[in-house]
């Protein structure tokens, strides 16, 4: 890394918020997350998975449920997604999910 006093300038993350934002290589385009700090810590749902960094630290278990993985991102992340169709909502929930379980198969494969 390199560091300066200069200001910084949108054009300065422009390329990396790009590839972040849309490489199927990026882990942002791989995996569904939502974050939301608080005083104490940071909540974190990477795909179905969420996590508590900070006081009060845990993982909970998947949240496997589409309505529950919903009424999370509203209620906890204030992602109400309301204006999405319901055929989105769906591709959504199937991309997630579909993630997850091969998550989960490449967990297994690793320690078996």
């Amino acid at each position: 890394m390199t560091w300066t006093l200069a200001h910084a300038r949108w054009a300065d993350f422009e390329a990396k918020h790009h590839w972040l934002s849309t490489s199927p290589e990026s882990g942002f385009v791989q995996v569904a997350m939502a974050e939301r700090r608080d005083a104490t810590g940071v909540d974190v749902i990477r795909g179905l998975v969420l996590s508590r960094i900070g006081d009060g630290a845990r993982t909970a278990e998947p949240v496997t449920r589409r309505a529950e993985w919903f009424d999370l991102l509203a209620d906890l992340f204030d992602l109400r997604l309301h204006t999405m169709t319901p055929e989105a909502r769906g591709r959504l929930w199937t991309n997630v999910l579909t993630a997850h379980r091969r998550w989960q198969e490449s967990q297994a494969s690793q320690s078996g």
